[in-house]
């Protein structure tokens, strides 16, 4: 890129932009930035010395005759179009046009900026060249020395160099890539213009205002090369550190919430060794989710104990019954104990919710028949599927409902918990598309550190919302037992761990058939019934 500087204060810049075409093309086109107060005009596109000619559309991906470009103002820019045929070919394409309003004059200097190459282009760039070139001042003692400075503003590598004639400067960088900016910035004394109507007349001095910009600029610019190179230098520990803070905040916010809403309180009297016989008489199901983490615990398992509950008490008959089973292709026939279910003539209605669920859909499953066997019940279910799903979400619900009726459980810290996460991820959110704003970045200014340090904090704020998330899910940390529910689990607990341990052990169990049955219930509610089973026999 050549910019030349008129004696008017106007701006001709010339682009030579070489393409390397790997199959076939037809159009290229150029955004140039257009600031509020300058305009562009005497547009040109040629090859070679072959001037392209003007009217052709410059809307992006149309078709035009080759050897022509078009124009058209877009948002804060003047695009220019233009088409060609080329296949497997280098070619150089050369753009010019005039700015107006570009060059800001002082009463000592004149001032040009300029991006010779704009953010706006989506590929690297290998190696840019570029000159200013301004007019010739008269040898007067008024102008300071030197006549002529530049500063080059960019993130890549490169340099800025004075001409020998003192007539301008020259730039170069390397290793360009994609949606960079490289700006050149030169000043030279007013005395150089014959007129002032190409550019923009400012009052007073301007180099000390200029120098004093560029001297922050420069330290800036230093102040994020150092942090680059602290980044790629300590990036192992960065990231480990990285990987630390990714969830100790979350597992911070989850102790400080657990310590207030979700610690169990102490028990008076803790239980020391067995309880032989169920503490108290509560169903099964209410038992299992008095001592499962979380009080929403209501598993099959804790259904087909309520099933077995309701026959204990009578509400359901359940006989032995035989029948055989054949294997082997029918060649082997192995004798099997069932249960035949059926449904009693007694009232249900003293039955708690989640138990009248279980006892509603052995009634629908008994519909028609003597009786159903236990081993149907499966098959039962899976041949209507939308009654029974229903049946078996009413049963979790109720048993819900019923526990915290009783008030075993204390979901305080739920609140806390909730708005804790929402926030996090929030904080994530806003931080991935606004945290340069946040932390007063300049985005004209785009240095590596800051993009590596936004999106590696946006990424640990996430990382500590999903923790966050698990921890609310999970409820153990914000939900507690009440002190009445704590006291019962330690006696169930103990219950627990003698139906599960019993079996090798010289105490006698409990010898009483029914004493029998309501301990299978609650071994079944624990998924222990196998244990209980096997030392009964």
């Amino acid at each position: 890129m050549h910019v030349t500087v008129e004696r008017d204060g106007s701006v001709t810049v010339t682009e030579d932009l070489t393409y390397a075409f790997d199959g076939p093309f037809t159009g290229g086109y150029r955004d140039v930035p257009v600031r509020p107060g300058e305009s562009i005009t005497n547009i040109s596109v040629s090859e070679n010395g072959r001037a392209y000619s003007p009217g052709a559309s410059a809307e992006l991906g149309s078709s035009g005759a080759p050897d022509t470009f078009g124009t058209a103002d877009i948002d804060n820019a003047m695009r220019i179009v233009w088409h060609y045929q080329a296949f497997n070919e280098t070619r150089t394409f050369t753009v010019s046009y005039t700015f107006t309003g570009l060059t800001q004059i002082y009463d000592d200097v004149g001032d040009v900026t300029l991006q010779v190459w704009g953010d706006e282009w989506d590929s690297s760039l290998e190696r840019l060249t570029a000159s200013i070139s301004v007019p010739k001042a008269p040898a007067t003692p008024s102008i300071v020395d030197p006549p002529v400075r530049v500063w080059g503003h960019s993130t890549v590598a490169g340099y800025t160099k004075l001409r020998k004639d003192g007539r301008g400067a020259n730039l170069v960088a390397t290793g360009i890539p994609p949606n960079t900016f490289v700006e050149m910035r030169v000043t030279f004394p007013r005395e150089a213009l014959r007129s002032t109507g190409g550019g923009v007349v400012h009052d007073g001095e301007g180099l000390p205002k200029i120098v004093a910009q560029e001297r922050v600029i420069a330290a800036e610019q230093d102040r994020n090369l150092r942090r680059d190179d602290f980044v790629r230098n300590h990036a192992l520990v960065l990231m480990l550190l990285g990987l630390l803070f990714s969830f100790l905040p979350a597992v911070g916010i989850g102790i400080v919430i657990w310590a207030r809403y979700g610690r169990e309180p102490k028990v008076a009297s803790p239980v020391q060794g067995f309880v032989m016989e169920p503490p108290t008489n509560d169903p099964p199901a209410m038992i299992t989710a008095l001592l499962a983490p979380g009080y929403q615990r209501a598993t099959g398992d804790t259904f087909t104990a309520t099933l077995f509950d309701l026959i204990r008490r009578r509400y359901l008959d359940a006989v032995p019954y035989q029948t055989v089973k054949k294997t082997w292709g029918g060649l082997k026939e192995q004798d099997v104990t069932d249960l035949a279910m059926h449904v009693r003539d007694k009232d249900p209605s003293d039955l708690l919710e989640f138990e009248k669920e279980v006892h509603t859909t052995i009634v629908h499953a008994t519909q028609g028949k003597e009786h159903i066997l236990l081993s149907e019940l499966k098959d039962e279910f899976k041949g209507d599927p939308a009654y029974y799903s229903k049946r078996f979400s009413g049963f979790t619900s109720d048993v819900k409902a019923q526990l915290q009726q009783k008030g075993w459980w204390v979901a305080s810290g739920r609140k806390v918990a909730g708005l804790t996460t929402m926030a996090l991820w929030i904080a994530a959110i806003v931080f991935l598309l606004f945290g340069g704003r946040l932390l007063g970045w300049d985005p004209n200014q785009s240095y590596l550190w800051q993009g590596v340090l936004q999106i590696g904090v946006a990424l640990m704020l996430f990382a500590n919302a999903i923790v966050l998330t698990g921890f609310l899910i999970a409820r153990r940390g914000w939900e507690r037992r009440s002190r009445e529910g704590a006291e019962l689990a330690d006696k169930w607990s103990a219950f627990k761990k003698f139906l599960g341990d019993f079996a090798g052990m010289k105490e006698a169990p409990p010898a009483s058939i029914a004493i029998w049955e309501q301990v299978l219930c609650y071994g079944i509610a624990f998924g222990i019934a196998d244990r209980v089973l096997a030392a009964a026999q």
